[in-house]
């Protein structure tokens, strides 16, 4: 089915400035820079491709149902400033290189146009944990053929650039084409009004100076639960949490966001677990301890969900993706939005992960023609950056879902620091890549008991994809 009209989708936000900022960044840096100075560094960023006319060619693009088309393509201008620009961005490619964007939902199409080597595509945009179970597949190219694609570009997510590749290939990628995805990046919303009622400062300033630690917050959290009812329980229908969140976002980005990883590269750029040390295995301790069922909640199904208990009022803290800025915008709750906690104060910076539903950038190993297609995407993805991603991040992002100056800041401290993890993103390494999500949902009593039961699998499980990787040398 060709897509005609622009998709309905949650809010989308975008990310703005590479994960490779975060090695820069120190515990007293400056507050983060506003819309104003990325528009200013945006305007002067260019992409080295040639001028090239290709004779009014489709440059055919599959992406994905379920709310994802509106960030790539726009039937016309409406007004919304967001819709306007991703607008603007494909008919400045369009009129620029001669050629005509087609766009394409079909879910079920994809993979059989590659198998029965048909020339369907030239860029697929999948879920990115869907998109890595097709590279082990071997149905996508390694952009070493990709041109005129420059990775180290601000408009590809330096991260990614590392994690996603193995030995010299890779065969996907994320970047700033993609507004979407900062909106699958995790944060900590806080109530505001809870704060108030208890007398807590607001974590602003801790963030700043480089103290905001989990230990800090464990503190709110453990003196937040409050029996509201009065039956002497503490009860999800009705009554106070410090923490909420649910099964796929705290448990999962803790690891991430207190400095962890699951896998490191050898000398040879092959990836290696790492996942047991002894910090990561106190981070997950620490955190299923402290956040326990007496003052926190995790939700692994029914009704209500942890985003419904903060809008109710009924929660000091809310650990999700930060899309869900919108919804909060009809809520009487007062709130801000900072980091995830570090381990401690001696972690160099706040990390928080890019959610593997993240749109993934790929190119079908039946492409017939890779060098349009690289100048295309290189091209189209600078456009974004320069069009699509100021014009959200002002209005959208900074002035329309934040309520106080301070939360923007903190939203692009956030996006400073977002990374990636390849083996979570494959999600092939015999349940280690969510680790936390087993613990949580009672499938091992604790890291040590769950780790030494699935290790020996997963190091077959690296083993086999460091194969495929090398079989499918496209």
């Amino acid at each position: 089915m060709r897509a005609t009209k622009l998709i309905a989708l949650m809010l989308p936000l975008v990310l703005i400035i590479s994960s490779a900022a975060c090695a820069e960044q120190s515990k007293n840096t400056d507050a983060p820079e506003t819309s104003e100075t990325i528009v200013q560094e945006t305007e002067g960023v260019r992409e080295n491709v040639p001028e090239s006319n290709f004779d009014g060619a489709l440059y055919r693009v599959h992406v994905r149902t379920g709310g994802f088309g509106s960030e790539f393509f726009a039937e016309d201008e409406t007004g919304d400033v967001v819709n306007d620009a991703v607008f603007k961005r494909n008919l400045a490619v369009e009129e620029r290189f001669n050629i005509k964007f087609d766009f394409i939902q079909n879910d079920d199409e994809t993979l059989k146009t590659i198998y029965a080597n048909e020339d369907a595509y030239e860029l697929i945009i999948p879920h990115a944990r869907v998109g890595f179970a097709d590279v082990l597949a071997g149905v996508y190219m390694d952009w070493s053929h990709l041109a005129y694609v420059d990775l180290d570009k601000p408009w590809w997510n330096q991260d990614a650039k590392t994690e996603f590749t193995i030995e010299g290939k890779l065969y996907g990628m994320i970047g700033q084409l993609s507004y979407q995805n900062l909106g699958l990046t995790f944060g900590m919303f806080f109530n505001k009004n809870l704060f108030d009622d208890y007398n807590i400062e607001y974590p602003y300033q801790s963030v700043s100076d480089g103290t905001w630690t989990f230990e800090k917050m464990a503190e709110i959290v453990v003196g937040g639960a409050k029996d509201l009812n009065g039956d002497g329980q503490i009860n999800i229908q009705d009554d106070q949490y410090g923490y909420v969140t649910q099964l796929w976002y705290g448990p999962i980005n803790v690891l991430y966001a207190q400095g962890g990883r699951t896998t490191a590269k050898d000398e040879n750029n092959l990836p290696y677990l790492d996942l047991n040390t002894e910090r990561n295995a106190d981070i997950f301790d620490r955190y299923f301890e402290t956040l326990n069922e007496e003052n926190a909640f995790i939700w692994q199904g029914g009704h209500p969900q942890p985003d419904e208990i903060f809008s109710d009022g009924r929660a000091f803290f809310y650990e999700g993706d930060i899309s869900w800025m919108s919804a909060l915008r009809s809520s009487d709750t007062d709130f801000g939005i900072i980091p995830c906690p570090k381990y401690d104060e001696n972690q160099d910076n706040y990390y928080t992960m890019v959610n593997a539903a993240a749109n993934l950038f790929c190119v079908p190993v039946t492409n017939g023609d890779p060098e349009m297609t690289g100048i295309i995407l290189e091209a189209w993805s600078a456009e974004s950056y320069r069009v699509v991603i100021p014009a959200y991040f002002d209005v959208a992002l900074q002035t329309k879902y934040t309520r106080d100056e301070e939360s923007a800041e903190m939203l692009q401290l956030i996006v400073d620091c977002s990374i990636v993890d390849q083996l979570y993103y494959i999600g092939e390494i015999n349940s280690l890549d969510c680790i936390g999500v087993q613990i949580a949902a009672g499938n091992g009593k604790n890291f040590a008991s769950f780790y030494a039961s699935h290790e020996k699998a997963a190091l077959k499980s690296i083993d086999r994809i460091i194969d495929k990787f090398r079989e499918y040398a496209y």
